[in-house]
């Protein structure tokens, strides 16, 4: 996506300089997670990094959520990150068409919408 890089000790960190601004960690962490997976990958492994997200933050001296709160947290988060794709302009159409399919489906998947009152009824 070209947001991840490696550090001077080649550990990978995440930057989004486009759109920085205050908010809670679900956002970025879902919208990441549902942006740089393909689906099956996605769904293979998304409660493990969020569990790992968790620890390490714990790991850190910082207070995670409980895990119930956690994963709701984060499917709630998923619409975040098909909003900014579906806004996106300056990317190619071939990119985007991917981007949106990968959060839509992970809205799909978890309940995205439905949760967030927003659902079809």
């Amino acid at each position: 996506m070209g947001n991840v890089f490696l550090d001077s000790d080649r550990q990978p960190r995440f930057l989004d300089r486009q759109t920085a601004q205050r908010g809670p960690w679900s956002l970025d962490v879902s919208y990441h997670i549902a942006s740089a997976l393909a689906e099956p990958d996605r769904r293979a492994n998304e409660r493990a990094l969020l569990s790992l997200y968790i620890d390490n933050l714990r790991a850190l001296g910082i207070e995670p959520p409980p895990w119930d709160l956690a994963w709701l947290a984060y499917r709630r988060g998923i619409a975040h990150g098909f909003f900014m794709w579906a806004i996106t302009q300056q990317v190619h159409v071939d990119m985007i068409e991917v981007l949106l399919r990968r959060p839509g489906t992970a809205a799909a998947d978890l309940d995205t919408f439905e949760l967030l009152g927003v659902g079809a009824r």
